[in-house]
């Protein structure tokens, strides 16, 4: 619940304060927080618990819950609304202010100057006064799939599918795939299944947020084509996977894992940038919450199919990842010069 109420409204928010020019790499580098936040929960879970399946599980989601806190208190009393959000929605007197406020922390040598005259205020606001957007109020569902929306959204969240199936599932079934192989039905009791392993998972993901920083504003690839590529070379990696070949079933997974969180990151950067302000934490919080059907149904999608071949899971992964990386490249347009003024008045 933590993650489907903060992750749109996070992301959404940095789209709307940033400058485009940081836009992308402020919005990607949010994952990072993702990565921390689990490697404080597997520390948390390493005092408190014994192994995956005993301990105090009581104490241990009193500390998870510190972090969440925190949060709260700091958005609540030190976090401004964004200022396009409030001139979408027609409060121009908001907007300023909060400007203005940014304006004072940024140059405080200069915050005895009159800010902005009345004739700039009104400058800021006539567009929006002009704009189709009318009626004062956050954006409706069904905005999503009305006009040139409708072709966003339907990638979009299949994208968001394919990504939460294959990203979890490549993480879910390893431990079951080599129990399979190894014909260990007992694999939460080996030692090397002790909640300190978990930490290796997560640390190996945090390169993708410092390569996805360095690829998202690039010339030839930014948002659509990394995304392109990271969904076509994990899918590729998933197909190897399945074949066993030479160095090993485990390397191939992790690679691939690590390219399935690339595409993972750039899906928040996109989505953010697809929508306009009126429809922005709408359009996240659906495409979110339409991936997590893929969370839901892969599970028993994949204990079935383990059950016919260990390997079988992971051709499937391919398929998925593959396809999604085609209808990214055919359907998608890139949206690093996206300039959100003007999404937001057409």
């Amino acid at each position: 619940m933590v993650d489907g109420f903060f992750s749109p409204f996070g992301s959404a928010h940095l789209a709307e304060t940033m400058p485009r020019k940081f836009r992308g790499k402020t919005i990607a580098f949010l994952g990072i927080t993702y990565t921390l936040g689990c490697i404080f929960a597997c520390m948390c879970a390493i005092f408190t618990l014994d192994s995956l399946t005993s301990g105090n599980w009581n104490l241990l989601l009193s500390l998870a819950a510190i972090p969440a806190l925190l949060t709260w208190l700091i958005s609540t009393f030190f976090l401004d609304e964004s200022p396009r959000h409030e001139l979408v929605i027609k409060n121009y007197d908001s907007a300023i202010s909060i400007l203005e406020k940014m304006y004072k922390e940024n140059k405080p040598s200069k915050a005895s100057e009159e800010l902005m005259t009345k004739e700039e205020k009104e400058l800021l606001a006539q567009p929006y006064r002009e704009s189709r957007e009318n009626q004062k109020g956050t954006g409706s569902p069904l905005e999503l799939f009305r006009g040139k929306n409708l072709r966003i959204t339907s990638i979009v969240w299949i994208n968001w599918l394919v990504n939460v199936f294959t990203y979890n599932g490549v993480a879910f079934i390893l431990p079951l795939v080599l129990s399979e192989l190894n014909n260990n039905s007992s694999i939460l009791s080996e030692e090397k299944y002790k909640v300190s392993s978990v930490i290796y998972s997560c640390l190996t993901e945090l390169p993708t947020v410092f390569v996805t920083l360095s690829i998202i504003d690039l010339k030839y690839l930014k948002r659509k084509n990394s995304m392109t590529l990271s969904f076509l070379v994990g899918g590729i990696l998933c197909f190897l996977a399945a074949l066993d070949l030479h160095p090993g079933l485990v390397f191939w997974i992790s690679v691939s894992n690590f390219f399935l969180s690339l595409a993972y990151s750039l899906n928040y950067v996109y989505t953010a940038e697809s929508y306009p302000t009126k429809s922005r934490v709408t359009g996240l919080g659906m495409a979110a919450a339409f991936g997590n059907v893929g969370a839901i149904a892969m599970p028993a999608v994949c204990s079935c199919l383990i059950s016919i071949h260990p390997l079988l899971p992971f051709p499937l992964f391919s398929v998925m990842a593959i396809l999604a990386g085609m209808l990214t490249f055919l359907g998608l347009k890139d949206t690093s010069a996206t300039k959100i003024d003007e999404v937001d008045l057409t």
